[in-house]
């Protein structure tokens, strides 16, 4: 259902509702008054999730545009840092920010470690398009791998996937 639909449809529950209240106020006999305050309800109920929904569809309307982020971070960082693709570099600059990050803990510091994860993605020849789908793709990847329980693994060491072939083994000739 579009947005216009969605609208049309809580304009119709919004009338129905009104015109329910007044025949349950005017007491007319044609709806008893459990039925006027169970359509209610129902109404009431519909037109919550619509509301909902509507929230929902609004949320991902002003959600921040991934690839327009990294078009903006990339050219801040080709004009600043220059054109170069230097992975030493970068991965060096990220165990810096991680250093920070162990002794801080403070939220810049990871957003510095992702604007670094970033530009050496793009710095690598991805494009932003391609980022956003892969990290999308290593998310749905991860998702679908199986994990330990986290109750039983050591604390401050890495939870990591339960390894499985995803590709079964060839026999050998």
């Amino acid at each position: 259902m579009n947005p216009e639909q969605e609208a049309q449809q809580a304009h119709k529950i919004k009338n129905t509702r009104k015109l329910l209240q007044i025949a349950r106020y005017n007491n007319i006999e044609a709806v008893s008054v459990e039925v006027a305050d169970e359509l209610l309800e129902i109404v009431d109920s519909k037109a919550q999730k619509i509301a909902e929904q509507a929230k929902q569809i609004e949320r991902l309307k002003t959600r921040p545009n991934l690839h327009g982020f990294i078009e903006v971070q990339r050219a801040f960082s080709l004009k600043t840092f220059g054109p170069e693709n230097d992975k030493k570099r970068i991965i060096s600059h990220i165990q810096k920010e991680l250093a920070e990050l162990d002794e801080s803990g403070e939220l810049i510091e990871w957003i510095d470690i992702i604007l670094l994860a970033l530009d050496g993605a793009w710095r690598g020849g991805a494009s932003p398009q391609e980022i956003s789908e892969a990290m999308d793709n290593k998310l749905r990847i991860n998702i679908n791998r199986e994990w330990p329980n986290w109750r039983t693994t050591k604390p401050g060491e890495p939870i990591e996937h339960i390894e499985q072939s995803l590709i079964p083994p060839q026999d050998s000739p």
